[in-house]
């Protein structure tokens, strides 16, 4: 319930439920805590998100992938790369291995403002680290260099993805020549 009422970001049904289940004696999964970090880190107190996170710490819990991609991307969302980038580091030092979603929403904020150096050199981090970027990873590039009238930069960083990802496909760069083209109508 509490993951229904978090997504609907229907704070105070979610916080009633999680009441609930403290006054009746039962320890909340990670999971729940997990909704409640989601559920914040979509909302004005997404500072929460890490509060929870403290919290399943403090209580011996050990927090999985979701629960740090979940507050990297509250900071993130929330133009605070500075706390995304110390909560990333906390996921590594905590044996955890960043996945996919980690890096692309370090790549899609970067991106977003603009900052496309920094987006790309995580792609490179992310590739050396073992991580294969997917297509969230490129269109979060492309579609922002669009955004920002950038089609030149756009075109050129299709052009020359094979130095960033010598891995990438012939049809991965295709993809995103037509998504650009659908882009720039």
């Amino acid at each position: 319930m509490i993951s229904i009422y978090g997504r609907k970001q229907v704070v105070s049904k979610a916080n009633e439920i999680l009441d609930f289940i403290y006054e009746n004696g039962f320890t909340p999964s990670l999971t729940t805590y997990n909704s409640l970090m989601y559920m914040y880190s979509r909302s004005e107190k997404f500072q929460k998100s890490e509060e929870i996170l403290r919290m399943i710490l403090k209580k011996g819990m050990k927090p999985d992938k979701i629960s740090y991609n979940t507050v990297i991307y509250a900071y993130c969302r929330n133009g605070r790369m500075k706390e995304a980038v110390r909560i990333f580091s906390e996921m590594k030092d905590s044996a955890l291995v960043p996945n996919v979603v980690t890096y692309n929403t370090f790549v899609a904020t970067y991106a977003a403002d603009s900052l496309f150096v920094e987006a790309i050199d995580v792609i490179r981090y992310m590739i050396k680290q073992g991580c294969k970027p997917d297509q969230n990873t490129y269109n979060s590039i492309v579609d922002w260099y669009c955004k920002h009238n950038r089609q030149e930069e756009a075109n050129s960083f299709v052009k020359n993805l094979g130095n960033i990802d010598p891995h990438v496909s012939k049809e991965e760069k295709s993809r995103l020549l037509k998504r650009m083209a659908r882009g720039l109508r």
